[in-house]
């Protein structure tokens, strides 16, 4: 039931450029939100090309980069939170790019909305993950604060 109500202010909320064209959702065998394919994979994948020295990802990686994915996800997350949604597993393996490698915030299979008390809901992948806020792990309670707390650990892993 909370999926169904999560999913239905996902998909109500205006289409940003940031984030992924929604077709739609299956139920089984497990829960799955269909969107948009993004042929140039993720920011893990990319990074870790990066660092093998890939010669399409060197070329590519510049501070008009950095700085285009550094105000991509902000604006997207701002976006997100702006209609009271809690993404809930921001990381490097959640940003995706388009054609153009511009960044996309995708994964939303633990998001959230704000204004529901969902603490027993808390899946252990997400607290596992090192992008994860610290209190999360003790506390069990998600809010806004442990999105911001990924976007900054994302923030440092792909400037490092």
């Amino acid at each position: 039931k909370n999926f169904l109500l999560n999913l239905d202010s996902l998909v109500g909320t205006k289409p940003y450029i940031g984030i992924p064209k929604f077709f739609g959702y299956i139920f089984s065998p497990e829960k799955i939100i269909i969107t948009e394919y993004f042929p140039n994979g993720n920011l893990f994948h990319f990074y870790s090309e990066l660092n093998a020295k890939m010669t399409k990802y060197v070329s590519l990686w510049n501070d008009t980069m950095k700085s285009k994915l550094t105000f991509g996800i902000a604006c997207s997350m701002m976006h997100i939170q702006s209609f009271h949604l809690i993404h809930g597993y921001l990381s490097p393996l959640t940003i995706y790019f388009d054609n153009d490698y511009n960044p996309k915030v995708c994964d939303f299979g633990y998001f959230k909305r704000s204004n529901l008390d969902q603490i027993d809901s808390i899946p252990d992948k997400m607290i596992e993950s090192p992008y994860c806020c610290p209190n999360l792990k003790e506390t069990h309670k998600i809010s806004p604060k442990n999105d911001v707390f990924s976007f900054n650990s994302s923030f440092v892993f792909f400037n490092s």
